[in-house]
């Protein structure tokens, strides 16, 4: 049960540049990691929203991904098996400096997340969901949960979480799904419209 949250701090200690890692080496070594070292990395109650991957394959998305949550002020959470190294330089080209400032934690499984993070209200996008986007009322400290690219959530996800299944409308007559990168930017900046236009401050 392990969680690697790091600061920039951390990565400069542990990590070499990209280019010179070769290997997960070190960042087998930053999963004893059991804490945030920095207090302005820790996720606060303040945080507005919570995202979550769930055994995500492409790091270029990922990448992106975390760069909209630095923008909204959220944290991010990757659930393995990961597609990718989190020294893949995929990840820091899409996140550019931005990867720096994004509070993140890693899990070993789902189940580690429950217990470690202890999640609130949590909202499943998925294209079987039965709920729309923009049906949807988002409230503070909401997570928002993301399957894989190549077949979405895990299977079991579909019956255990059925009520908190969330769609993204697509009223275009040959689109199957979204990419990733783009259906969370959607999903995190409507939660942020729906939450910020209820306290009149966006």
């Amino acid at each position: 049960m392990s969680i690697a949250s790091w600061s920039p701090e951390l990565q400069t200690e542990f990590l070499p540049p990209l280019r010179q890692c070769p290997t997960d080496d070190r960042l087998a070594r930053m999963n004893e990691i059991q804490h945030f070292t920095d207090k302005e990395d820790r996720p606060t109650e303040t945080t507005p929203l919570h995202v979550v991957l769930v055994r995500p394959e492409i790091p270029h998305n990922t990448g992106a991904i975390g760069r909209t949550c630095v923008a909204l002020g959220c944290d991010l959470a990757l659930v393995r098996p990961l597609g990718f190294a989190l020294s893949d330089e995929y990840i820091r080209r899409a996140g550019l400096d931005y990867w720096q400032h994004l509070p993140l934690a890693v899990y070993d499984s789902w189940d580690d997340f429950l217990s470690l993070a202890s999640p609130g209200r949590m909202h499943f996008l998925s294209t079987r969901g039965g709920r729309s986007l923009y049906e949807t009322t988002f409230e503070p400290g909401d997570t928002l949960v993301f399957g894989r690219e190549s077949s979405g959530l895990p299977e079991p996800f579909y019956e255990r979480y059925r009520d908190s299944l969330v769609r993204i409308p697509m009223p275009g007559p040959h689109a199957r799904s979204l990419n990733l990168a783009n259906a969370a930017s959607i999903a995190l900046y409507e939660a942020y419209r729906s939450i910020s236009s209820r306290s009149n401050s966006l």
